[in-house]
């Protein structure tokens, strides 16, 4: 994702930068999913997650989730998780509450390749009505391209081959965040061998940390407050919503129950269950001509995420 799209997912307020890297909390995350996209509906399958204080590893956390809906055979392939494994897994709702418990709320958090983890945990939150969380969060990939210019790949398992990284679980929610654990230390040990041994030293390559956007925050900067104020009545309070819509070849209405919002790149995207179409659809928020709260209220029902 380039920097111009990465800043309207970060923040300028951050007070780590001159806490000693060795008194720092990390807590270092994977998802396996049932494929890349949750605007898409797909579901976070397996968690697994490291804290660190420093370069010591504290605890652990390693789940399967069921998604209630099939696993594609693409991403079985991928990560080796079949509806066989997770049909008698705890669903999200039980999960997730229990992997939010295991984040200290001055962790650190990191993964390799925010974008996509932190996509799927902002839907997670706004699936179970969850506060977005204060922890500010660093992307591994970006940190490896940042310090290691001259190497041509840095996915994960470019990168595991590289450093010798011989974990057992690849494409796996604990194996993956122990890789990326141990990738985490090899570019902390960088960052220290030119003189810094804070969080500013790691945020001088990195840039600005990302954050969790609030509802409104995310999109009152990009649309209008009138229309955040609507969102957020709406997605609070279970009241469908008549819009006024532009689709690639007509203006239509709808009537739609929200479930959550996402941001990629420039754009603020809604997820919701659409009663004209009679399924789960995505709306991109700048082309919601008009917004009206109704008084339907819904209920809402996992199995349509």
């Amino acid at each position: 994702m380039p920097d111009h799209e990465r800043g309207n997912m970060r923040s300028t307020n951050y007070s780590k930068g001159h806490e000693k890297l060795e008194d720092i909390t990390f807590v270092i995350f994977d998802f396996e999913t049932t494929g890349l996209y949750p605007l898409q509906g797909d579901k976070i399958c397996e968690i697994g997650a490291v804290k660190t204080i420093g370069m010591k590893t504290v605890d652990q956390f390693s789940q399967l989730v069921n998604p209630l809906r099939p696993i594609p055979q693409e991403a079985s392939k991928f990560n080796g998780i079949t509806d066989a494994v997770v049909r008698k897994a705890p669903v999200l709702e039980e999960v997730f509450p229990k992997f939010l418990d295991f984040i200290d709320p001055d962790a650190v958090l990191v993964a390799h390749n925010v974008p996509v983890d932190l996509s799927f945990f902002i839907a997670a939150l706004q699936e179970l009505e969850l506060k977005p969380l204060k922890n500010l969060v660093i992307d591994t990939l970006y940190l490896s391209r940042k310090l290691y210019p001259h190497y041509r790949h840095h996915n994960l398992d470019e990168l595991r081959y590289r450093f010798k990284l011989g974990y057992s679980n690849v494409h796996r929610g604990l194996g993956d965040a122990l890789a990326t654990r141990d990738l985490l230390w090899i570019l902390l040990d960088d960052v220290m061998d030119m003189g810094d041994d804070t969080f500013q030293g790691v945020l001088r390559f990195h840039g600005l940390p990302y954050r969790f956007p609030k509802i409104r925050d995310m999109v009152a900067h990009l649309y209008s407050s009138d229309l955040a104020e609507k969102l957020e009545t709406a997605m609070l309070s279970h009241r469908a919503l008549l819009l006024e819509y532009i689709s690639p070849d007509q203006s239509t209405s709808r009537l739609v129950d929200p479930y959550f919002l996402l941001q990629l790149g420039k754009h603020c995207y809604l997820r919701a269950y659409c009663h004209l179409r009679g399924k789960m659809s995505t709306f991109r928020l700048d082309r919601i001509l008009k917004m009206e709260l109704t008084d339907v209220i819904y209920t809402k029902d996992l199995s349509l995420y």
